[in-house]
């Protein structure tokens, strides 16, 4: 492979690299769309290990456009409450629009990290975290913050 190759496949995996950290503009969109694709599964083991009951409160990091965070919001129902954090802006869009559309009131995304908002001790049955841990820049605060979140 050439040297201008190689810097051509390193620009494009840098993009992706991006692209995945934070999603941004209709190529993201679309990322989103792949990966809610190749995780539903793993959405749905997540949902099942969890296990919320009706009324609990649940924190998802990372929700991506919100598509695989419905299992969770049909699990807490209406009495629930479900809040994620997303620093993508546009994934934050996606799933707002989702979770109207589809009626759900108690639902709320905030545009933050999850070191960065405001979660008062013990008001979390559970937090939800799947394909983002590589994305954190300190695991130990992001550790710390969901056991002292969680009752």
């Amino acid at each position: 492979m050439s040297e201008e190759q190689q810097s051509e496949n390193n620009a494009a995996l840098e993009m992706l690299a991006s692209q995945l950290a934070c999603p941004s503009g209709g190529f993201g969109i679309m990322l989103a769309q792949k990966m809610n694709e190749s995780n539903i599964k793993m959405a749905a083991l997540v949902a099942k290990a969890l296990a919320p009951k009706k009324g609990d409160a649940v924190l998802e990091v990372g929700l991506g456009n919100g598509l695989l965070s419905l299992p969770i919001l049909e699990l807490i129902g209406d009495k629930g409450i479900f809040v994620a954090v997303e620093k993508s802006d546009v994934m934050v869009d996606e799933a707002n629009t989702l979770f109207k559309k589809k009626g759900y009131k108690n639902a709320y995304v905030k545009h933050s990290e999850f070191a960065k908002i405001e979660v008062q001790e013990n008001t979390l049955m559970g937090i939800i975290s799947a394909n983002v841990l590589y994305f954190i820049d300190d695991l130990k605060v992001f550790v710390e913050r969901a056991y002292y979140c969680l009752n």
